[in-house]
């Protein structure tokens, strides 16, 4: 069973949290793969097939060095949506090749809302605000916040300093870190089911 905002869903009503879109379907498509950055590299990319950005995502599947000198600069990427055939892969530069792994998911019409968010953590705060952009507004009830990843800008390994996001309100980001010292870029996708 799972918890949702105090309801309780079982099988027979855990579709509720899904909403159908034209024609009966949730999701358009899904699209899989590796992206790998070459040593020295900060940037990189992945072609899929077109997708609709107003009604798809980025999900981070992990990454991971392909040397034994992984360290904190080089295990610490970012993925978004760049254009509608494109998957964008950004880190600090490492001399390590290195893989990161996606998921793309369209939804079908209808279903929901999304919204790509960059989030600048190289603020001093612990804890700060971010409004949505677009000036978007959604139902706190109805939203989930995908994870596209996390890379450092300051040479401190991301480890020691997670970064955090969880959605206070209708319009804005709660933003939270451990360590102030810690300077790093976060990419969040929010998604609000109709």
């Amino acid at each position: 069973r799972l918890n949702v905002t105090s309801r309780w869903y079982t099988m027979a009503n855990y579709s509720d949290l899904f909403p159908r879109g034209t024609g009966g379907a949730t999701i358009a498509a899904i699209h899989r793969g590796v992206i790998t950055m070459a040593g020295g590299s900060s940037t990189a990319t992945a072609t899929i097939p077109s997708v609709d950005l107003t009604k798809s995502f980025v999900r981070f599947n992990g990454d991971g060095a392909q040397n034994t000198n992984s360290g904190g600069t080089s295990s610490a990427a970012t993925l978004s949506l760049t254009s509608s055939t494109t998957v964008e892969a950004v880190r600090q530069s490492s001399s390590n090749d290195f893989l990161i792994g996606y998921e793309v998911v369209e939804y079908a019409s209808g279903v929901a809302q999304v919204i790509q968010q960059e989030i600048d953590y190289t603020t001093s705060s612990l804890s700060f605000t971010k409004t949505l952009d677009g000036s978007a507004s959604v139902d706190p009830t109805k939203t989930e916040i995908i994870y596209g990843g996390q890379r450092i800008t300051n040479g401190t390994q991301v480890f020691t300093s997670p970064a955090g996001v969880y959605l206070l309100n209708a319009t804005t980001l709660q933003c939270e870190k451990r360590n102030g010292n810690s300077q790093a870029i976060a990419r969040v996708t929010v998604v609000e089911f109709k």
